[in-house]
């Protein structure tokens, strides 16, 4: 595999991953947490949908099991202060990373594929954003619809509450 695959490929998971223990360790995690307060008084569907658009947005930047171990933590604990079944942000904002569509960057197949020098970057580009664009309305209804039925996600269960009270700290 070291013969076929090129070493940057491997630097994007680790790093990502690195990243990621960093940014939980330094703070930034309860930072993102705290910034995410501001959408309390919104509608939980619209919360959705802009974490979905957020979500789906940094994963091109990041790498998408970067992105997903900085915000479900965060998510989770937004969930329990917003009295919304974790399950409810968590499970669509996984999905939502699996969105990287655009960018080499993005996940490790991406670059694989980019590394062959047959896509230029702006192809990818011009593609992905089609994806993304689709894609985030889809999801939506998916939850909506199947995610609801499944899961029953718009139920708050009492053993995800436990003994929880306090809102996230501001």
């Amino acid at each position: 595999m070291h013969e076929k695959t090129p070493w940057s490929v491997f630097l994007l998971i680790g790093g990502g991953l690195a990243l990621a223990r960093a940014s939980t360790k330094s703070g930034l995690s309860s930072w993102i947490g705290d910034q995410l307060l501001i959408l309390q008084d919104l509608n939980v569907w619209l919360i959705l949908l802009i974490i979905c658009i957020m979500v789906t947005t940094t994963t091109e930047c990041l790498a998408n099991s970067t992105t997903t171990t900085l915000l479900l933590p965060v998510l989770s604990q937004m969930a329990l202060s917003l009295k919304v079944n974790p399950l409810f942000f968590m499970f669509p904002a996984t999905l939502s990373s699996s969105f990287a569509f655009m960018l080499p960057a993005a996940t490790a197949p991406n670059a694989i594929v980019f590394s062959k020098g047959v896509l230029r970057v702006i192809d990818m580009v011009t593609t992905g954003i089609v994806l993304n664009v689709i894609s985030v309305p889809l999801l939506l209804f998916a939850i909506a619809t199947w995610g609801n039925a499944m899961f029953d996600l718009d139920k708050v269960h009492p053993e995800f509450l436990g003994n929880f009270t306090a809102p996230i700290k501001t």
